[in-house]
C-alpha cells in the first residue's frame, strides 16, 4: 500500500489554508531517522487507505525527496469539528521488530448469545504486540464460539496469533466474557469511541 505526499515547510497557521484543500499535514519519525519529516498528503487518499490498513499494515509514503516504510502511529482530529487534522508516521524497517496495536476482531457467534441466555462483554479492542513491520496482523480473532456458559471468559493467552507475532498484553488479561441477560454491573469495555471521519475502531 502507497500514500502520495509531498514534502512540507509551512507550520503553524498557515496549514489551515492547505486542510481547506484536503491536504492534511504529517510527520514521519523513526530512531533511524535523522530528522523528522514533514509532510502533505490527500485526505481522501488517506482515509481510504487507513480504512485498509488500520495501525497494523505498512505503508509506503512515496514522494519526491520521500520513499519511507512507516506505520499509521496517531491520528489527530479536531476536536470540534470531528475533521482529521495531523497524523503521526512511525517510520519501521523490514527485519526490525516494531511495538504496534492490532485490532481484535470478534468472530462467530457464542451459543449462550445464540440462545438469549447471555450477552457478550467486549473488554478489549486491540492488543499490544512485537513483530516484524512487514508481517504485522490487520486483525487478531476472537472466537465467540468457545464461550458456552454465562460468566465464561477469554484471557490473552486464549488467542491464536501467529509465532512471529508475540503479544505484549498480561496473559491473564480478559479480553471479552459472557454475562447474565440484565447484569448492569459489568464494563462495557474498552474500545474507543468514533471520531468524525476517521473509521471508530482506530481513532485515538
Amino acid at each position: 500500500m502507497q500514500l502520495q505526499a509531498t514534502l512540507r515547510t509551512i507550520t503553524g497557521k498557515q496549514v489551515n489554508s492547505y486542510r481547506k484543500k484536503g491536504m492534511i499535514p504529517g510527520v514521519i519519525y523513526g530512531k533511524h531517522l535523522s530528522e523528522t519529516i514533514a509532510l502533505f498528503f490527500d485526505k481522501n487518499s488517506f482515509l481510504k487507505l487507513y480504512k485498509e490498513a488500520g495501525k497494523s499494515l505498512p505503508v509506503e509514503i512515496i514522494g519526491e525527496g520521500i520513499h519511507q516504510l512507516v506505520l499509521i502511529h496517531e491520528v489527530d482530529v479536531n476536536s470540534v469539528t470531528t475533521e482529521l487534522a495531523h497524523v503521526d508516521f512511525l517510520a519501521v524497517k523490514k527485519g526490525e521488530a516494531v511495538h504496534a496495536e492490532v485490532q481484535l476482531r470478534f468472530v462467530n457467534e457464542s451459543p449462550v448469545e445464540k440462545n438469549k441466555t447471555g450477552r457478550v462483554n467486549e473488554l478489549l479492542s486491540f492488543v499490544d504486540v512485537v513483530a516484524d513491520p512487514t508481517k504485522l496482523p490487520k486483525y487478531i480473532d476472537v472466537d465467540m464460539a468457545q464461550l458456552a456458559q454465562v460468566h465464561d471468559v477469554l484471557f490473552i493467552k486464549d488467542l491464536q496469533v501467529p509465532a512471529w507475532v508475540k503479544v505484549e498484553n498480561d496473559a491473564n488479561q480478559p479480553v471479552v466474557t459472557i454475562v447474565a441477560l440484565g447484569d448492569e454491573n459489568e464494563g462495557q469495555g474498552t474500545s474507543e469511541s468514533a471520531a468524525g471521519e476517521v473509521p471508530a475502531e482506530e481513532t485515538k
